[in-house]
């Protein structure tokens, strides 16, 4: 059978707009009518997803359901040099980073399985790579990058970012560090966040078509009115200073899954599932101690408060028990069979609470509820976050994209 085509979306460096492009990509070629899906060899993700969050939205705008096969090697941070590392949607083994380059000939084969599975199923893949494309040292070892692109025979889009600086340099410089056969997969180049008048870039744009022999495909204006999720954040510093200090002022504060665990007193990891045997201490804003265990829970949960219905999603590692407060929400069914139970935890007079339940602010009703409950009862609540309305962002995303993008280029890219 006839493997599907691959165009691959990679960056100059971190958060120059890979992810967005390639959402973009992704609901562009879905309008077209063409059965398209994305993939992420290796991510990195600090919250409790089977699979990057990125490609979680990039599924969503590509019309199909999310699945691990388009991020197979998930990397969760468990200390300052480890990461848990999840497999298929499946926690395997916990790893520092040397240890972890000596496994990644057996991931690097796994992922491109997950390619492969996905490349039979869809018509299109759109591939994202991870930071920048042409780290030298870490070159050798690349399994999401150049490796993974040549793997799949991909074309490559480079993404720039005109709104960090030195957007000729982030482009000439990338190539001088790569082979010249990796320069042969780039086909042009996408400056993204440009402000300003266009016009007054076309000198940059001849210069940087002049000096490569590639193509600029498009210069994206910044915007970010689109209401979609960013990329996952890896790192939040001080969130125990933050967390107090708004406690101490008043504030109001909502853990969900992951940040539930780490608002209570004490997480115990006997097993060592997250890092290092052993318990630690939580911030302490909740009565509540959590035991990390396996297997992991997954399940569609529908819950109410105060005859409010809602549904939601769990995805987390571990049982948290309630010692004070009260619970925030009670669950009716899990995988839609009745499962009667307590979720989460509400102390300190409505300030301060936590859930295991992902997306409950997706029913508009919840989430007018919860402003009540903390005294914004007078904010208007639209179905924001909503399927509906982010549908209706993603082709916002499209419209922009293709406005700005020469896209009969990718169509020939696409071969489709």
């Amino acid at each position: 059978m006839k493997k599907a085509p691959c165009i691959a979306v990679f960056g100059t460096g971190s958060e120059v707009g890979k992810s967005i492009v390639a959402t973009a990509l992704c609901r562009f070629f879905a309008n077209r009518g063409v059965c398209v899906a994305p993939f992420k060899a290796q991510n990195m993700s600090n919250e409790g997803l089977e699979m990057g969050r990125a490609q979680i939205v990039q599924a969503e705008a590509a019309g199909i359901p999310p699945h691990v096969d388009m991020n197979p090697i998930l990397l969760k941070p468990a200390s300052e040099i480890g990461s848990q590392v999840v497999l298929l949607g499946n926690a395997v083994f916990n790893s520092t980073a040397s240890d972890y380059q000596k496994r990644k000939e057996n991931l690097f084969s796994k992922a491109c399985d997950a390619l492969d599975r996905l490349r039979r199923k869809y018509r299109l893949i759109i591939m994202e790579g991870a930071g920048s494309c042409a780290e030298i040292n870490l070159m050798q070892t690349d399994i999401v990058n150049f490796r993974m692109a040549e793997y799949a025979g991909a074309d490559v889009i480079l993404v720039a970012d005109i709104h960090k600086g030195g957007v000729f340099g982030q482009i000439v410089g990338t190539l001088e560090c790569i082979s010249k056969t990796q320069q042969d997969l780039i086909k042009g180049f996408i400056i993204n966040r440009f402000r300003g008048d266009k016009n007054l870039f076309k000198d940059g744009v001849r210069w940087i078509e002049e000096k490569t022999g590639k193509k600029v495909f498009g210069v994206l204006p910044w915007y970010t009115d689109f209401n979609i999720e960013a990329e996952d954040s890896v790192v939040i510093e001080k969130c125990g200073k933050v967390s107090s200090k708004k406690t101490g002022q008043g504030g109001h504060i909502l853990g969900i899954c992951g940040g539930y665990q780490m608002m209570g007193r004490l997480v115990h990891d006997p097993e060592g599932l997250e890092g290092k045997p052993g318990t630690t201490r939580g911030l302490s804003l909740l009565p509540v101690e959590t035991i990390l265990n396996a297997p992991k829970t997954t399940t569609l949960t529908r819950f109410s408060v105060n005859g409010i219905k809602g549904a939601g999603y769990e995805i987390h590692m571990g049982r948290t028990k309630r010692l004070g407060g009260r619970p925030m929400f009670y669950v009716q069914q899990r995988n839609n069979i009745i499962d009667e139970d307590e979720d989460g935890c509400v102390a300190l007079n409505n300030r301060i609470m936590g859930s295991y339940i992902h997306g409950l602010f997706d029913t508009p009703a919840i989430a007018k509820y919860w402003l009540d409950s903390i005294g914004l009862g007078s904010i208007q609540v639209h179905q924001a976050h909503g399927p509906a309305a982010r549908d209706k962002a993603y082709d916002l995303l499209s419209a922009h994209f293709e406005k700005h993008v020469d896209t009969e280029e990718i169509l020939e890219m696409s071969a489709i």
